[in-house]
């Protein structure tokens, strides 16, 4: 009962639950790009960036029912060479991840 109430918390201070192999994606394609171009480049869920009043229920429905899974989607500053991303599987520098 605990975590459920700690999720609630934390959901309710606008901190969406991610899985934990698309925090570990993110972060790797992060670093990944920071190494090849020597800076920072932001790399952000979807869903993150999508801002809903939060008091609009009904278009808050509307949204995540029309993006579907989308809303897990990585949105990459700049492309990096060699990054291939597509519905069934993403690979990075010959690296391939799967996610649920």
């Amino acid at each position: 009962m605990f975590l459920i109430e700690e999720e609630l918390k934390k959901l309710k201070k606008g901190k969406k639950h991610y899985s934990k192999d698309l925090l570990k994606l993110r972060d790797n394609i992060c670093k990944q790009l920071k190494e090849k171009y020597k800076k920072d480049i932001e790399v952000n869920i979807l869903a993150d960036l999508i801002d809903i009043d939060e008091n609009s229920e009904v278009w808050r429905n509307a949204v995540e029912g029309y993006l579907g899974n989308q809303k897990f989607n990585l949105i990459i500053e700049l492309y990096a060479d060699k990054m291939f991303i597509n519905a069934e599987n993403i690979v990075v520098d010959g690296e391939k991840y799967i996610l649920p």
